[in-house]
Order: structure tokens, then sequence, then C-alpha cells
């Protein structure tokens, strides 16, 4: 949905405001939205893949008026495709149901230039790849266009946060879903190739934490918003978090 600057829906955006956008046509999430500065939508988010029965990751590039852009990939909508093994990434037009391990986007960043990064979980890696202008894998990033690994290799891993820095390098907001907690570390890459530059780990209670929103200051100093599970608090009536 959009809304003028008087909070009224815009008659300009789809359907009085509102526009449904679908790939597989059954099941499906928005993980992420952004807009470039060429005022052009891009979404992210996951599709149920009913052959395979499970969830596979798409992103869509669209006008500011919700129409697919054709000029991005095949339709201006695309299915992240790992059906030939974890170094075999493929694009594959929203119409093409064989994938075999489930996944799904969670965000994404245009970059100067056109490019956008586009980062999320298949199975229990974390994924992120770079597509160019017109929706192919930029094999400048990490050689292959895109890069898979893991923080945690014995829990489920994956990138939920892009947030550009001011010094040019793209920060990686990752959970890690253990058995009995929930871990939130920050990966920062060079958004050209790829390459990792440094992590973190960020822990509050010792328990389960989300990190549901990532800011950059006005001293480039990052600002984290989330809530966190307190165990000595697990035991209130109706207690869910802290936040």
């Amino acid at each position: 949905a959009k809304f003028d600057a008087s909070g009224n829906p815009d008659s300009t955006f789809g359907i009085n405001g509102t526009e449904k956008i679908s790939f597989y046509g059954g099941l499906e999430f928005a993980g992420g939205l952004r807009t470039d500065l060429n005022n052009k939508l891009y979404l992210a988010g996951a599709s149920y893949d009913s052959i395979g029965n499970h969830y596979v990751p798409v992103a869509g590039r669209f006008s500011s008026s919700a129409v697919a852009d054709s000029a991005f990939g095949v339709t201006g909508k695309i299915v992240i495709d790992f059906t030939l093994g974890l170094q075999a990434l493929r694009l594959l037009p929203a119409t093409t149901p064989l994938h075999l391990t489930g996944g799904e986007a969670y965000s994404l960043l245009p970059l100067p230039g056109g490019d956008v990064l586009v980062g999320g979980s298949y199975g229990p890696n974390c994924f992120i790849t770079r597509l160019n202008e017109n929706g192919t894998l930029d094999s400048a990033f990490y050689g292959t266009g895109f890069l898979v690994f893991q923080i945690d290799p014995v829990y489920n891993n994956r990138i939920e946060k892009l947030t550009a820095l001011p010094d040019g390098t793209v920060l990686l907001g990752i959970a890690v879903d253990k058995l009995i907690d929930r871990d939130y570390h920050v990966v920062r890459i060079a958004p050209a190739n790829g390459f990792i530059l440094d992590s973190d780990f960020i822990d509050f209670n010792s328990g389960n934490d989300w990190i549901h929103g990532i800011a950059v200051g006005n001293a480039g100093e990052l600002i984290c918003a989330g809530r966190s599970v307190d165990a000595s608090h697990s035991q209130i009536s109706g207690y869910r978090s802290d936040w």
C-alpha cells in the first residue's frame, strides 16, 4: 500500500493505493521493501513452492505505480534457486517450480549505479547475492555473484538486515536460531566483491534476541532496536520479551 503526504491512499499506486504482488500465487510474504534514487520499488520475500513443498526466496522490481519492471529479469520478478547445489545459484522466472531446498529473502539494499543486494537464508545457510541492474548475477561479487556461509554451522542462520554504512561498506544483521536461545550477529562486507571485513556478536540477556531495526546515526554510530527474552521474567504471566 502507498499513501500520500496527508495519509490518504495514493490513487496512482495500484488500485486505490494498494497492489497485490504474487510470484507463485500461493502463500507468500514480504521480507523487505526499499526504493532507489529513481523511486523504483524493490521487494524481497518468499513464495511457497507447492512442488518442492517449501518456501523459496524471491525478489522483484516495480515502478513507483507498482507495475513490474520487465527490465529486471524476465518479468520483473525473480526466484533465487539453488537446485543445482549451493555453488550454483540460478535466477529463474516465477513460473519455474524446480526447487529442492527451501529458503527466504528477508532484506535487500539498492546500490549506487542500479545494482541491488538481496540477503536471506537457504536451508540452514545465510545467502547474499548481488544483482545487476537488469536482474542478472554480478559475477564480480565473490566471483560468482553470491555468497553462502554460516556463522554457526550447527544451527539455522539467516541474514535479516542489510544496512549501508557511511564508509561505503554494508552491514549484515544475522540471526542464529539455537535450541535454547537466539543469537544475533553483525557482519561487515565490501559490497563490490562480497569480502567479509569483520564481525561482532550482540547479546542482551543471554536468551532469545531479536533485532528489528538497524539505523546509522549522524556521527556514523549504529543504533539497533529489538527485543530480548529475560529468563528471570519468563515466569511472569503473559510475559513475552523485553524491548
